[in-house]
């Protein structure tokens, strides 16, 4: 029986692996996952060969901190003394592109993307890889959420000439506050005589530390405003009730463009640091490169000039075709986890 291990520190990866995971058992092999979600590893590398025995196959996440990523890369250079095979999953735009791995990138086999114009870039940096477009398993789900929009905006409360906004946020507490702030100024400057009807549900990411009072002089605002945490609901449910979401470079905004919502990517120069951080070698949030999204640089006139357009049918049509393209719906269920797990039978063959 063939040994496969999956180690995948964060989020994404866990969400992604999981049911790589069950493929791979049905299919007769023997894995061993470690998938934290989010949570540090200690150690584990040596464990996977000493725990699992022969191992004959290695597939790690790409994490995104340097504090969570020291099992993936050592898992990845062990296989690599070792001769097993391995390889690696980006699991969003750019992932291919953190440093942590760059020392590995002419002996890793195999890397998994999202899509074409990801393979075309990563291939320029992995020469040696196989690089498959396998799609993201999780984002599959994006495309057939559990409700219409009806059917969530009447289960929410939300009345039907409401104007609803929606803000994901991330971990930084400073841009956040930009990114809130500077949602709730656009609105009022732009819609003074019908900002009544904006409800923006501003929600907090789950490894968001700070206090929830950190947020709440924003709750003075004019504008009718709501704070979602984890315990309440997950963001992803707000997403079929929402008319425009207002995000930062998260995948909440993919989830939006596979749902054919208008999507504005809002930085100010702290979130674009963030976003560059030395982690993918840019700055520049591939949605908005290639049309799926609209970027705001920290201009608040323009973010709300832009807010007002796409709320237009007109306005939103020539983004709603580059959403189409960039996210295709894929042709069957389950097609990224069956990709995945073709590849590494081929590897065992």
């Amino acid at each position: 029986m063939k040994k496969i291990v999956l180690v995948g520190q964060m989020m994404a990866s866990t969400n992604g692996f999981r049911p790589l995971e069950q493929e791979l058992k049905k299919r007769g092999m023997d894995v061993k996952a470690y998938l934290p979600a989010g949570k540090p590893l200690h150690d584990v590398a040596e464990e996977i060969f000493e725990s699992a025995g022969n191992v004959d196959l290695i597939l790690t996440g790409m994490s995104s901190e340097q504090n969570l990523v020291q099992e993936e890369v050592q898992s990845l250079e062990l296989a690599i003394a070792r001769k097993i095979p391995c390889g690696v999953y980006a699991d969003t735009f750019g992932v291919h592109r953190r440093t942590w791995f760059k020392h590995l990138r002419e002996k890793i086999n195999f890397l998994f993307v999202t899509n074409k114009e990801e393979a075309k870039d990563a291939k320029t940096i992995y020469p040696n890889t196989n690089i498959i477009v396998s799609g993201n398993p999780t984002r599959e789900a994006y495309f057939t959420p559990v409700w219409t929009y009806e059917q969530s905006r009447e289960i929410l409360g939300i009345a039907p000439d409401e104007i609803v906004a929606l803000c994901p946020q991330g971990k930084n507490l400073v841009v956040n506050r930009e990114h809130i702030g500077g949602t709730i100024q656009a609105i009022e400057s732009v819609f003074i005589t019908t900002k009544d009807r904006f409800r923006v549900f501003v929600c907090l990411h789950p490894g968001d530390l700070n206090p929830l009072e950190s947020y709440a002089d924003f709750l003075k605002s004019s504008v009718k405003i709501a704070f979602v945490t984890k315990n309440m609901m997950r963001s992803s449910v707000l997403v079929p009730a929402s008319d425009i979401i207002i995000e930062s470079g998260s995948d909440i905004g993919v989830e939006a463009c596979c749902q054919r919502k208008p999507v504005i990517s809002f930085f100010t120069k702290t979130a674009l640091d963030r976003l560059d951080a030395g982690k993918t070698g840019g700055s520049k949030w591939p949605p908005c490169e290639l049309g799926a999204q609209k970027a705001v640089y920290g201009d608040i006139t323009e973010l709300a000039s832009v807010i007002s357009e796409l709320l237009t049918p007109e306005g939103y049509a020539p983004m709603r075709v580059r959403q189409e393209k960039v996210f295709p719906q894929p042709a069957e269920k389950g097609s990224a986890t069956k990709i995945m797990a073709d590849t590494i039978e081929k590897y065992l063959s």
